[in-house]
């Protein structure tokens, strides 16, 4: 489900405005090594765990078909908001894409889940506030993700140490505070086709007027006049 924050428009010297458009999870969930068969889909908090051997990782996929094809994507944003009420302390995080855009989010365990690839951001985790994923990077892997029509994401706690623990949580899409839910808001010029339009040619019928030489019939999208 999206919200779109401006409608597309056409400004005066025929460029297209830039649209915004604010994307909320289609699936979120998290995964822990020492309940490898578990799945945690339906908790209202994603957690990015590090205490020794024991880990947990967050997932998050967005649907991108609200955005037109061809668009040219000219900012994104991945916000979480820290889940309230729980033992706090600034760690450092990290985000992940990851190319499986077909995992579920009631099914997925430790055991199943989908490998990550290339390093997005890393990020510092705010106390009952958002904190945010940005940086070009970000915006790439959206235009990247473009044609599939989904883009996932992969989070985890970094630095731990032997006897230390990470304990940083984020709400989910299930949280029971609306205003905090996971969002991907992105920034795009909407694409327009570069297919010319398709012209037939109709000969003037008799007595119109004409020497018979034939009439352009535009199907389609008519061409723009001359300026």
């Amino acid at each position: 489900m999206s919200l779109l924050r401006r409608l597309i428009g056409i400004k005066g010297g025929g460029g297209i405005l830039p649209t915004e458009v604010t994307l909320y999870p289609e699936a979120d969930s998290y995964v822990k090594s020492d309940l490898p068969n578990n799945n945690y889909g339906a908790e209202e908090r994603l957690i990015h765990y590090l205490y020794d051997s024991n880990i947990q990782y967050s997932y998050l996929r967005f649907n991108l078909s609200s955005i037109p094809a061809g668009s040219e994507i000219l900012e994104a944003r991945l916000g979480l908001h820290d889940y309230p009420n729980v033992p706090f302390e600034s760690k450092r995080q990290r985000c992940r894409i990851v190319w499986n855009i077909t995992w579920g989010e009631m099914t997925i365990t430790w055991n199943n889940k989908p490998g990550w690839d290339t390093i997005i951001n890393d990020f510092w985790n705010v106390y009952n506030d958002w904190f945010n994923i940005i940086g070009i990077d970000l915006k790439q892997k959206v235009q990247a993700c473009l044609p599939s029509g989904k883009i996932s994401f992969f989070i985890e706690a970094k630095d731990a140490t032997t006897g230390g623990y990470q304990y940083p949580d984020a709400c989910s899409k299930e949280t029971t505070y609306p205003n905090w839910k996971p969002y991907l808001y992105v920034k795009f010029k909407p694409g327009v086709s570069a297919e010319p339009p398709t012209v037939t040619f109709v000969s003037a019928g008799a007595g119109s007027g004409t020497t018979g030489n034939p009439t352009p019939s535009y199907q389609g999208r008519r061409p723009s006049p001359a300026a």
